[in-house]
């Protein structure tokens, strides 16, 4: 719930704040913006949508999706939550959900998550004045090597650093007068493993997962403080399906190494 607007803050940082949404093929049904389909390398993301379940908040937040190889990348529009003076809290939380499915002969073997932002912290003051990020993320395995299964549901949080992603202005900042710094989360997602730990044997992997990512920003001041935390604009959350192994991108390399050295012969 916003118990205070970003108004206030946006003055004070002579910032202007335009959201729109381009593109006849983005639809809006009351506070849910459907995006679509993407096609990547060797899955696709279908019926890409977002909506906001904080009070004040209308998406886009997250903003269109691109998708290059096989990550989906979002550049969030105002995704960001602001507060200044006495009793001052803003809580901005954005929901994004999609289908991942895999193209033929091919598998949902992990996901990785990860995002970005900054954040300001203001005046002199304890850690009453404060920002955080959190995300939370549920998994739905729905398919199996092509076939249907009894859903798997599985759930966990991003990772956020530094400082677990939550920025107070006494600790962090000294007290003050300001403390500014970037923030990023990851999390990594073992779908094989998943499948392993539910007794699912498998050949490929997950061929239908359904991901649903909800995200909160909170910012928070007293009397004398601002503080304000956002998203990156570009690429400021990014998903990607089946990041290679680090044994396998070490085996790739080597090989690609040999094909050089067989050629310079």
């Amino acid at each position: 719930m916003k118990l205070q607007t970003k108004h206030f803050f946006a003055k004070l940082l002579a910032v202007p704040c335009v959201i729109g949404i381009v593109g006849s093929a983005i639809s809006a049904s009351a506070a849910t913006i459907n995006y679509g389909d993407f096609t990547g390398a060797t899955v696709d993301y279908i019926n890409v949508r977002e909506d906001a379940n904080s009070v004040d908040d209308v998406p886009p937040l997250f903003g269109a999706p691109t998708v290059t190889g096989d990550s989906i990348d979002f550049d969030p529009v105002g995704f960001n939550a602001a507060a200044g003076g006495a009793s001052g809290i803003d809580i901005t939380d954005g929901n994004l959900a999609f289908d991942i499915v895999a193209k033929p002969n091919y598998a949902i073997n992990n996901v990785r998550f990860t995002e970005a932002g900054d954040t300001t912290l203001a005046g002199f003051g304890t850690d009453a004045t404060f920002t955080s990020a959190t995300a939370r993320i549920f998994v739905d395995i729905k398919e199996v090597d092509g076939a249907g299964i009894s859903e798997i549901n599985y759930q966990t949080s991003m990772t956020f650093s530094p400082d677990n992603g939550t920025y107070r202005l006494g600790t962090e900042g000294g007290g003050g007068p300001l403390f500014q710094t970037i923030w990023n989360g990851l999390i990594d997602i073992d779908v094989d493993q998943i499948l392993t730990d539910n007794g699912i044997s498998f050949t490929s992997g997950a061929t239908l997962v359904s991901i649903n990512l909800d995200n909160t920003l909170v910012a928070s001041s007293q009397d004398g403080t601002t503080s304000f935390i956002a998203k990156k604009d570009a690429d400021g959350v990014t998903i990607t399906t089946n990041l290679p192994e680090p044994s396998s991108m070490l085996l790739a390399l080597l090989g690609a190494a040999g094909l050089g050295m067989i050629r310079r012969r």
